[in-house]
């Protein structure tokens, strides 16, 4: 299987009998251990008792020239999840994101020179000619959990391309449901526009049609990417923007200056007048 150094990646592809083939020609080289630590999250998952922990030291090669090292709980999902409920061949590309960790004075001063992070993306691409439309999906304050697996196979079904994107596990976080503080929410737009670059260079995607679809903490980035004003700041620098924001459940309680000035792409939010855990109402 060709996988192209260019995109530093990992490749599983499933097919019809749900075999996995694993590509790893991008990589200098690669170590799997197992991962006390992680099993009972993955357990929380629901993957059940057969689940193994693991955590990937990955070096990138000679093309990328750094180095790279992280915990990559979204390759546990690559390695653990078989999308038996995806008709068709679906693609599985592993990406890391070099971003930046700020806190949330930092980014509203513009400030770019954060602690260096490197996170984890998982790229699922469905069968179909030309390129294809993508949609980055951010999780929420509970990390990446099923209900983000069952998205991205229900994006996959209707030819859209998943990219689920994992701004936790680089930076040591497990959940942020007791203390947000671990991570402003204003830094996942930081992350979600690394990811946004990424994807805009990929050969079978379609630059123009790359959507953001996020949940609880993670919506807020997904709409809040919407603002011109932190584009200009942490956008491609090719200019790309989104071609359209998903807010489920978000945070809506923070008014930001010229937060009235958007990048014109469509924005849809998604609530329920009974959320008592993140209110509709500010």
């Amino acid at each position: 299987m060709d996988v192209n150094p260019t995109y530093r990646e990992f490749a599983l592809l499933y097919d019809s009998g749900d075999r996995a083939v694993f590509g790893s020609q991008a990589l200098c080289s690669i170590q799997v251990q197992s991962c006390d630590r992680l099993r009972p999250r993955l357990r929380g998952f629901g993957f059940g008792r057969a689940m193994r922990g693991v955590s990937v030291a990955f070096e990138l090669g000679p093309h990328c020239g750094v180095f790279c090292k992280a915990t990559l709980a979204v390759f546990v999902l690559a390695l653990a999840v078989r999308p038996s409920d995806v008709r068709g061949q679906v693609w599985l590309q592993m990406y890391p994101i070099e971003t930046v960790t700020l806190n949330s004075q930092q980014i509203l001063s513009g400030e770019k020179n954060g602690k260096q992070t490197v996170l984890a993306g998982e790229l699922r691409i469905p069968a179909g000619a030309g390129r294809l439309p993508a949609a980055i999906l951010v999780h929420g304050s509970d990390g990446l959990t099923p209900a983000i697996e069952r998205w991205a196979q229900e994006l996959n079904q209707i030819g859209v391309a998943a990219f689920l994107l994992d701004c936790f596990s680089g930076r040591g976080i497990t959940s942020t449901v007791g203390d947000q503080s671990q991570l402003h929410n204003l830094n996942m737009i930081v992350d979600a526009y690394r990811a946004l670059e990424i994807l805009t260079k990929h050969p079978r995607l379609d630059p123009n049609r790359i959507a953001i679809m996020g949940f609880s903490k993670g919506a807020f980035a997904a709409v809040y990417t919407s603002i011109e004003r932190f584009r200009k700041l942490y956008g491609p620098a090719n200019g790309s923007h989104f071609a359209a924001h998903i807010g489920l459940y978000t945070p809506c309680n923070v008014t930001y200056r010229d937060d009235d000035r958007t990048t014109g792409a469509p924005i849809r939010l998604f609530h329920g007048i009974a959320d008592d855990w993140v209110a509709i109402a500010p």
